[in-house]
């Protein structure tokens, strides 16, 4: 991390980790033994497993997964992460 900082030129570096398919505490546990790490790094509200649905719906339906009944609250999902992490 520390080459992408220096690559940043004193710009404010944000990381936001999104667990995908894992739960929330265990990247917040190993995150805690990384010794370098950018100071503003953040852990968002893990996203339950959905790869082999996701794949479905983007690659085969030519879709958003959220487009799909069954996954219509994963937009809602995304559309937080943008709000509380971007600004």
């Amino acid at each position: 991390m520390t080459d992408l900082a220096k690559k940043a030129n004193g710009s404010k570096i944000k990381v936001v980790i999104v667990p995908l398919g894992i739960e929330r505490d265990i990247v917040l546990e190993r995150l805690q033994t990384i010794e370098e790490k950018p100071q503003n790094c953040q852990v968002a509200p893990a996203m339950k497993e959905v790869q082999a649905e996701m794949s479905q719906a983007v690659y085969e339906d030519r879709k958003y997964l959220w487009e799909t009944e069954s996954f219509s609250d994963i937009k809602d999902y995304f559309t937080s992460l943008v709000d509380e992490y971007t600004g």
